[in-house]
């Protein structure tokens, strides 16, 4: 049973590959990582993305940062659904390379389409002051994770604004630390296609 859920996820994630004229789906290993868990490619189904998008929804003038972004599917997803400022970060060099490739193919479709890809450790990120949605599919662990906030909260100081959360694959230590610091309101919790996704409202 399990193995016949793997196959029909991976074929629906090629299918949808194939239409949106992009590569996000092939097995990779980053050449860059922590050693604990930044160490292999692995996107967020497009039957999750497209399930989590319609029940929390993106428009054109969000600005949305994924970290993590390997190939950009993520990305991808976000610029169907009609956001038009996406950014990714990520510590493969390789795997940002594909997600150019992949971004550049949505925006000969959508010619206002802006997206910047930074290869870079995500705790050295300082916001930039329009993002306001922010993507997490488990990518580190809660140490690096606390720098990230340091400097979202810090961000929100500086320029005061709400941003919204997606954290899928959230563990338990990531929660426990988003409701020791109080000002992570979580707005809802959804388990799609087997993973648990929590999204929280910040400002």
């Amino acid at each position: 049973m399990k193995k016949a859920y793997h196959f029909i996820r991976n074929t629906y994630d090629w299918i949808h590959d194939i239409l949106y004229h992009v590569e996000t789906v092939k097995w990779a290993q980053h050449e860059e990582h922590d050693n604990i868990i930044n160490f292999m490619y692995e996107p967020t189904p497009y039957r999750v993305l497209r399930k989590l998008f319609a029940r929390y929804p993106i428009n054109q003038d969000d600005h949305l940062i994924d970290f993590g972004c390997g190939k950009g599917r993520v990305l991808v997803m976000a610029a169907k659904n009609g956001c038009k400022n996406l950014y990714g970060i990520d510590l493969s060099r390789s795997l940002l390379d594909i997600a150019t490739i992949n971004l550049s193919r949505c925006k000969q479709k959508c010619a206002d389409l802006y997206y910047k890809l930074i290869c870079m450790d995500a705790k050295k990120y300082v916001f930039n002051p329009n993002i306001n949605k922010v993507y997490l599919l488990n990518p580190f662990q809660l140490r690096v994770f606390m720098h990230l906030i340091k400097s979202l909260l810090s961000s929100i100081e500086d320029n005061p604004r709400t941003i919204t959360v997606y954290y899928c694959g959230i563990k338990q230590s990531i929660k426990d630390y988003l409701d020791k610091i109080g000002c992570f309101k979580l707005i809802g919790e959804e388990e799609i296609d087997n993973l648990n996704i929590s999204i929280y409202c910040v400002q």
